[in-house]
């Protein structure tokens, strides 16, 4: 989605009650997603200037990410670790559990909130 139309989403949402507002991409990870990324890092920042609280679900980051993503004011990241790690791969092919692990040890080591199951 475009900026306007993301911003227009967090204002309605806002003013219906909300307190937090959540964005999601179907991305495997964000690597190569640097414009992309970067649009992410603008909506979290603004969304917070309205005084709610921002969630993300981004797939796998890197660590720097993970810190960039704080610094912007995200409070939360959901990264869903699906099953147990014995089953994980009957169900998963594009990414291992401990990629899922890793990403959720850099959000936690930059200060968001996980919300994961």
């Amino acid at each position: 989605m475009n900026k306007d139309a993301v911003i227009e989403a967090a204002k309605k949402a806002k003013e219906a009650g909300s307190t937090r507002f959540c964005m999601g991409a179907a991305w495997r990870d964000t690597i190569g997603r640097k414009t992309n990324f970067n649009q992410i890092l603008e909506y979290v920042k603004e969304i917070r200037g309205m005084g709610m609280e921002v969630c993300c679900t981004l797939g796998m980051l890197e660590k720097q990410q993970a810190v960039e993503l704080k610094q912007a004011g995200l409070t939360a990241y959901n990264h869903n670790l699906d099953t147990s790690r014995e089953y994980y791969p009957n169900i998963i092919t594009t990414r291992t559990y401990d990629e899922r692990l890793k990403t959720l040890e850099f959000v936690r080591d930059a200060g968001i909130n996980v919300c994961s199951g």
